[in-house]
Formats: structure tokens, C-alpha cells, sequence
């Protein structure tokens, strides 16, 4: 993947994809997008329940088995701030290219709508 929109993808449909911890908790998140960075592959998930959601809004997850889609995601939280602030670039970037500005039929909290 060489260019930015080669390295992400943006889901259009609302699938929603339920993770289980080790105390069998389960927490449900609607995919916004999948993103590469250096041969490393990160999705972004925000709350299906608003009840859930916080001021952060989007999750960024490292998915540990990317190479065995057939399987289970195993995932992780990125802890790191400056490797979540360039996935979330890479993804805003594109988003915002992508936008074609219609905000009527648009889901997004972004500023154009606040206008």
C-alpha cells in the first residue's frame, strides 16, 4: 500500500462486531474504518450502545492476527498517543477527501455540520 487511500478503508455499512474480555464482558462496536501503517493493520470502532461512548469517540485497535481473517480478531488497544494520532490521521485524511460535502445524508460528527 503506497498511498493514503490505498491504506485505509472507510466501511460503509454499520457492522457491528461484539469483542469478549477475559471476564466475559462483551462490548459492541460499529467498524468505521481499517487502516495499514507500516505493514501493521489498526481498525477504528466507535460504541454500538451510546450508553458506552465517551468524549474520545473513536477506538483504535491493533489486530494481532491480521494475516488469519478466517479467525477470531485478536486485538489490542493502542496505548501509544503518537501512533493513535498517526492512524487517526491516515484515516481523516481520507475521509475528508472522500467527503463530498452532502452533510444531509451524512453520519459523521464532523465541523461542517455545526455550520
Amino acid at each position: 500500500m503506497n498511498n493514503k487511500e490505498e491504506q485505509v478503508e472507510i466501511f460503509d455499512s454499520e457492522e457491528i462486531i461484539t469483542f469478549s474480555d477475559d471476564e466475559g464482558n462483551s462490548y459492541s462496536y460499529v467498524q468505521v474504518a481499517c487502516v495499514e501503517h507500516d505493514g501493521d493493520f489498526f481498525v477504528l470502532l466507535e460504541p454500538a450502545d451510546e450508553s458506552q461512548a465517551t468524549e474520545d469517540g473513536l477506538y483504535i485497535f491493533k489486530i494481532l492476527n491480521y494475516e488469519n481473517m478466517d479467525e477470531d480478531w485478536e486485538v489490542e488497544p493502542v496505548m501509544d498517543e503518537t501512533l493513535a494520532n498517526t492512524v487517526y490521521d491516515k484515516f481523516i485524511e481520507v475521509y475528508e477527501a472522500q467527503c463530498g460535502g452532502d452533510c444531509s445524508s451524512c453520519s459523521a460528527n464532523c465541523p461542517s455540520k455545526d455550520e
